[in-house]
């Protein structure tokens, strides 16, 4: 059985890079080949969106509102 090292390269764009650190003082920046990466404030994700407080009520807020968009589009469908 042969055993070939697979070496991947990765093309990493810096500028569109951005970090979001939880419980983390804010003064110790992430760092990628000498370059500083933005800090973001919030993040959204599979449809949950995570700010730096660890903060869910946020969340909450923000499902509900993307079901009260979603119902009132499908409201508006029906009636038309």
């Amino acid at each position: 059985m042969i055993i070939q090292d697979i070496i991947i390269f990765l093309k990493i764009k810096i500028k569109k890079i951005r970090s979001l650190r939880v419980g983390i003082n804010e003064d110790e920046g992430v760092m990628l080949s000498n370059d500083k990466i933005d800090q973001v404030e919030n993040f959204a994700y599979l449809g949950s969106t995570i700010d730096k407080d660890g903060d869910t009520v946020k969340t909450l807020k923000s499902e509900i509102a993307e079901a009260s968009n979603f119902f009132f589009h499908v409201k508006k469908s029906v009636e038309e």
